[in-house]
């Protein structure tokens, strides 16, 4: 599947996806390929003109506008987002979920015939993905640790 990159999506983003889906999908960037400065109505037009089968972004706002809706929908392009979270935390959370599901989702959408809308769903900063223990208090620390 060819994959066309939006270019709001942040390049240490862009850059893990073209790494993840080498050898396996062709990716492009708009800054790659110079149409960072397209809008959008013309940009989802290109990359389906261009052979592009899968759209991937961060701005929720294309299925919003009617103008938008209706060049994903006449290009027949797979339309794939996620949520930006800003900061440091919330562009680990992006790379996370867009390294994790966008292999399983193209080839997914490969199988299929006619087009889809896919939403990544990117977890909230206010939750932890970690814990911290004092290995001293027992609680996570292991079974053995010296106490």
């Amino acid at each position: 599947m060819r994959l066309f990159i939006d270019a709001c999506i942040p390049e240490p983003i862009s850059q893990s996806v073209e790494s993840i889906l080498r050898g396996e999908h062709q990716v492009k960037s708009a800054q790659r390929v110079n149409w960072h400065k397209k809008k959008d109505v013309q940009l989802i037009r290109d990359a389906a003109n261009h052979g592009f089968e899968a759209f991937l972004t961060s701005d929720l706002g294309q299925l919003i506008d009617p103008a938008e809706i209706e060049a994903i929908h006449r290009a027949r392009i797979h339309h794939i987002r996620f949520r930006t979270i800003d900061g440091k935390v919330g562009l680990g959370l992006m790379l996370g979920v867009v390294a994790a599901s966008i292999l399983p989702v193209l080839d997914l959408l490969s199988e299929t015939t006619g087009q889809r809308l896919v939403e990544l769903r990117t977890p909230s900063t206010a939750k932890r993905f970690f814990t911290i223990c004092d290995p001293r208090r027992g609680g996570a620390a292991p079974v053995y640790w010296p106490r």
